[in-house]
């Protein structure tokens, strides 16, 4: 990495052994057929939006090592599995505000959120969510069931993409997500009351603290404004000896700040108009309370693209 964009070394690995306790403990492991299906799609499609620069790439490995390692401190068995353990996490060129993760080894974090976010904490937070949501399986507790069938055109990545459209998260799983997410990320070493500030930031967007729109389950999906509260609350919560948990950033103000700049200019040279960056808009919003208009414009295109209209109803003569 440039000297100049010099990254803060992470110091998690001893804190590790000594906060994840002994023994055998078990840990969640995701189905085989949802990891082959979000590698299939990672292969066929979306690795070709990933933002391809040293820099970013070492920052984001960085972020995602620092959650993995405090995952692991919350509970040894979170990353027993080697898909968790090793899970990466993508930079991609979409101006959307979202991250998503397919079930699979891949967590995309999107240039729009990117943008969005002031501070690394708040950047670190929502990456730290779309882990936990990783961990609790819960692509799986959609009740999709992966379409397997060999990735060989465009339609056929049409449908892989087309399941994760029509089974999403419910209001309850994200701010279950939320609530272990925080405790990855202040034993990652981030400041916790700094978790509610990225739900916070997004919220003063007027364009982004949105209405409630129905998730999965049939349930409303959780407010901006419940998802802080419910920050804020796990925050003041925390045990006296949370405050040894704390480390400096990643980067430093600075850094970050010019690391978003890198990130902006690098997705200037990235072709937007691919189908590849179409299935990133058509995901649904695991962030915000509601998809953006261009995230629901690309569902509609996808959902006519997918469904074929139903045939006209033959006129009946009468007799």
């Amino acid at each position: 990495m440039n000297s100049s964009l010099a990254l803060r070394p992470t110091f998690l690995a001893l804190a590790v052994c000594l906060l994840a306790g002994v023994g055998c403990q078990t840990g969640p492991r995701p189905a085989a057929e949802f990891v082959q299906q979000a590698e299939q799609l990672h292969q066929s499609a979306l690795q070709s939006t990933i933002i391809r620069d040293r820099d970013l790439d070492e920052y984001f490995a960085e972020i995602g090592k620092r959650i993995i390692l405090g995952a692991t401190a919350a509970n040894v068995g979170n990353t027993r599995d080697p898909t968790f353990a090793n899970m990466k996490f993508h930079l991609v060129d979409s101006d959307v505000v979202n991250a998503f993760g397919t079930g699979g080894g891949h967590i995309y974090v999107y240039n729009g959120l990117v943008q969005a976010c002031q501070t690394e904490e708040e950047l670190a937070a929502l990456m730290a969510v779309q882990y936990a949501h990783a961990l609790d399986l819960d692509i799986q507790r959609t009740g999709m069931k992966p379409d397997l069938r060999p990735v060989t055109d465009q339609a056929s990545i049409d449908r892989v993409v087309y399941l994760y459209l029509t089974f999403p998260f419910s209001g309850t799983m994200s701010l279950e997500a939320d609530k272990r997410a925080f405790e990855f990320y202040a034993r990652g070493g981030w400041n916790p009351s700094a978790f509610a500030e990225a739900y916070e930031r997004l919220r003063n967007v007027q364009r982004l603290d949105l209405p409630p729109t129905t998730g999965g389950d049939g349930q409303p999906r959780a407010t901006l404004g419940a998802r802080a509260s419910s920050a804020r609350s796990l925050a003041s919560s925390l045990p006296a000896q949370s405050r040894d948990w704390r480390q400096p950033t990643v980067a430093d103000p600075q850094t970050f700040s010019d690391l978003k700049r890198q990130a902006q200019n690098e997705s200037q040279k990235i072709p937007d108009n691919t189908r590849a960056a179409f299935y990133l808009a058509a995901f649904p919003n695991v962030i915000l309370p509601a998809d953006l208009p261009v995230q629901q414009q690309a569902q509609g295109q996808l959902r006519r693209d997918v469904v074929p209209p139903a045939p006209p109803t033959p006129k009946i003569e009468p007799s």
